[in-house]
């Protein structure tokens, strides 16, 4: 009996095992690709070009001379000035300070010593708020060399409070974009600072900053437009005759593109080489705490 119930078993597990090796040798195993159907997805361009359409330079191949800026230029807010650790001891150095200050409209350059107070950190490092007779009236401070005179200074513009400027097209502040235009009359002579298109040495597209007067023409300041034609690559601080020499002198301002800081640029004509119309003569790195 149990060799025929044993016999009965065997019979078929050798049924199942012939349909289970019959099965398995007759899968097609050659892969098979599965066409799915999905909205075309445009190309990410993993390097994207900047380039402008239709963007014709004015100015070819611009660069700005070297220079060394020697001296320090500092910018209020609200009358509040800090400084750097490094700047304090460039201070100390030179132990002496010009300030451009609007005192009801009127303008004057004046000498200042600076007191510092307690260190303070914020991301960009460590800085020590100063203090100085009338703060509040100072639109710029800068390194003393001695060779300005002090007294009246005739001004032609400065930009309003940056916490009232808006986009009303009868304000009077502008920023500085392509197509940027402002003309001055200083002693009965023509200047005009403008924005126009360009290329650096590299041919990238830059928006130059440009001053003109009679028959020169000098490129001051540029810089890429990774933004757009639209892009604003400064502002107009301030324009006048800060060092008493009958021609015009000018403060700018500007943000990194990396997301720093403020910085400042001041330029003087009286510094100027003869065949240039202004040269930088203080340059503020507010978001450079190293210095």
């Amino acid at each position: 009996m149990k060799r025929g119930i044993g016999g009965l078993v065997a019979f078929f597990s050798t049924i199942v095992l012939g349909f289970l090796a019959a099965g398995f040798f007759s899968i097609d195993v050659t892969p098979t690709t599965l066409k799915l159907e999905s909205p075309d997805i445009p190309k990410i361009n993993l390097h994207p070009s900047n380039e402008i359409e239709d963007f014709n330079p004015e100015f070819r191949n611009v660069k700005l001379p070297d220079q060394d800026i020697p001296f320090q230029l500092q910018l209020g807010f609200d009358g509040e000035f800090s400084l750097r650790k490094c700047e304090l001891d460039s201070v100390r150095k030179n132990g002496r300070w010009l300030g451009l200050f609007n005192k009801e409209g009127s303008y004057s350059l004046e000498r200042r010593s600076l007191k510092d107070g307690r260190p303070e950190t914020d991301d960009f490092g460590t800085w020590y708020p100063t203090s100085f007779r009338n703060s509040k009236a100072a639109k710029f401070l800068f390194t003393d060399d001695g060779s300005l005179k002090l007294g009246s200074v005739k001004t032609f513009y400065e930009m309003p409070p940056r916490k009232y400027v808006n986009d009303d097209e009868n304000s009077p502040f502008q920023s500085m974009t392509i197509g940027f235009s402002r003309r001055f009359n200083q002693n009965a002579l023509d200047y005009t600072i403008r924005v126009a298109p360009g290329t650096d040495e590299s041919g990238h597209q830059v928006a130059v900053v440009v001053v003109e007067h009679g028959d020169k023409q000098q490129v001051i300041y540029y810089q890429d437009l990774p933004g757009g034609i639209d892009m604003a690559i400064a502002d107009l601080e301030w324009v006048g005759d800060l060092d008493g020499d009958g021609r015009l002198d000018l403060q700018i301002s500007y943000f990194e593109q990396n997301g720093g800081g403020q910085n400042s640029i001041l330029f003087l004509s009286s510094k100027a080489p003869e065949d240039s119309l202004v040269k930088a003569y203080a340059l503020s790195h507010s978001s450079n705490p190293g210095c």
